[in-house]
């Protein structure tokens, strides 16, 4: 039998002589710090080295110079370097300082060196996690804590000082650069269209880098929302990335065909069409086969790919996020849109435990910065409170918003959903007073869009076609006349 093979650790990444370099070209030149400053002391491999940073980081930030002969005081007295003294190593460091034009470079080079670091204990703690979890540990669970630790890495500032900060100047001229491409027709906006002209005009529709809530109250008809504006982004080309938190795939696929085929059937009555439920049950005519078929196959060209793992993390959407964008580019499309359905089946790491606040407060700040890092849409389902139900009025408002502020807070764009049916079909006496049977004809198939918040424009209420049977979503005008009428039931 051979005998186990064992892997001899190698020192971990780091490069001594850069670290002395940019330290030298600093106390040569303080001009040198401010574009290495955003490196921290933890980055630096030698604890020395990150002591002296951090003094000279201290000292030239308020405006003090940092030289090797006024630092000294500020460090042991008795410690030595290599067998010299603090002042010894200091103006050596000095002396020896080529040049203080590379100081970027190094580092770049330095905080490169200290995230190889990071995800070597990232690795580490995730083996160790694994060889030594109890027998009833779930491994999902060590996955998914090995998942928020890459992504707390990859979400970390990574501008690395290469412009983060400029001149107004040239920020204008980039953006009366890119607006000016946009109107000769040479460049798109950063805005994906829902593929509802109604919403797309009064919202301006869904800008890159930006994180949109769509909340409702239970059955006001967030997944089809939701399904219908992945649907129409896909197939317009866009990348799609959907988060089916709450059913599995094959509940979500006769929605999705049931949507697609409403207008190719427009033609039938509805009795005719296709619903969710007879696609799902089978209910359904050789012909209406071949026509399920078709649509499948149409489908399948969409650069539209869906996730049904019952539980994630923020940690582990961002991870399958960054492996399904690399997916997409080779086949030749971008990540355009992530979205999530709903909040609820979203966890956050174990720093908030039990502190449902902090915890989705956490998740909405860490889908934000996807959208940011992912220069994608973010739409992010949630469920509205129960303070809805108890006033006359059930149309919600920004302060219903479920289980945390920070969910306005972070959100760029926050659409809320009312269906007055739904209400009125609940509503014990229904079958009693014929106004409320009159008005329910009128407003079956209405919804309420209510841009409730929007930072790039105004907001407003927006009436759309909807038919929860075949999961159709529709501008009002394509579906006839709806007129929009706000009166009570």
């Amino acid at each position: 039998m051979n005998a186990p093979v064992t892997i001899e650790r190698q020192p971990l990444p780091h490069n001594i002589e850069l670290e002395q370099a940019l330290l030298g070209a600093i106390l040569v030149q303080n001009d040198a710090f401010h574009v290495a400053n955003f490196l921290e002391p933890r980055h630096f491999y030698e604890p020395v080295h990150a002591k002296i940073y951090e003094i000279a980081a201290s000292l030239i930030r308020v405006g003090k110079v940092a030289t090797p002969i006024n630092m000294p005081p500020f460090l042991p007295s008795d410690l030595t370097i290599g067998g010299m003294t603090v002042s010894k190593y200091l103006a050596r460091l000095s002396a020896e300082a080529t040049t203080v034009i590379n100081a970027a470079d190094y580092a770049r080079s330095i905080r490169d060196f200290s995230e190889r670091r990071d995800l070597i204990a990232v690795c580490e703690a995730t083996i160790a996690a694994a060889m030594n979890a109890a027998p009833d540990q779930n491994a999902h669970a060590i996955g998914n804590a090995a998942l928020d630790g890459l992504a707390e890495m990859i979400t970390a500032d990574t501008t690395h000082g290469t412009g983060a900060i400029r001149p107004i100047g040239a920020a204008m001229a980039d953006f009366v650069e890119h607006v000016a491409a946009i109107y000769q027709g040479t460049a798109s906006d950063d805005v994906i269209k829902t593929g509802l002209l109604d919403p797309d005009e009064r919202t301006g529709g869904m800008a890159r880098g930006s994180l949109i809530v769509l909340a409702g109250r239970p059955a006001m008809g967030k997944t089809t929302v939701a399904a219908a504006i992945g649907c129409n982004a896909a197939r317009e080309g866009h990348g799609v990335a959907f988060f089916s938190l709450e059913m599995p795939s094959r509940q979500i696929m006769p929605r999705m065909l049931a949507d697609t085929m409403f207008d190719v059937s427009d033609r039938l009555t509805i009795d005719n069409r296709l619903s969710i439920h007879r696609i799902s049950k089978a209910k359904f005519s050789p012909d209406e086969f071949n026509t399920i078929v078709d649509a499948a196959r149409a489908m399948e060209r969409w650069p539209f790919w869906i996730d049904d793992t019952p539980r994630a993390t923020a940690g582990s959407i961002l991870a399958k996020c960054q492996a399904t964008k690399k997916k997409m580019e080779r086949a030749g499309h971008q990540l355009d849109i992530v979205i999530l359905d709903y909040l609820k089946f979203v966890h956050a790491s174990d720093r908030y435990a039990g502190q449902r606040h902090y915890e989705v407060g956490e998740i909405t700040a860490g889908l934000k910065q996807l959208a940011r890092q992912l220069n994608c849409v973010v739409l992010l389902c949630a469920q509205l409170n129960r303070n809805v139900e108890k006033r006359d009025d059930r149309r919600p408002q920004l302060s219903d918003l479920r289980e945390s502020g920070d969910i306005e807070a972070d959100a760029d764009l926050v659409l809320l959903l009312f269906r007055e049916s739904y209400y009125l079909q609940n509503d014990p006496g229904l079958q009693t007073d014929p106004e409320k049977m009159r008005r329910l004809e009128q407003v079956e198939h209405q919804l309420e869009i209510i841009v409730a918040k929007n930072r790039l424009g105004p907001t407003t209420t927006i009436p759309t076609y909807i038919n929860l049977e075949f999961s159709a979503v529709r501008d009002s005008a394509k579906q006839g006349d709806l007129a929009f009428d706000r009166g009570s039931p």
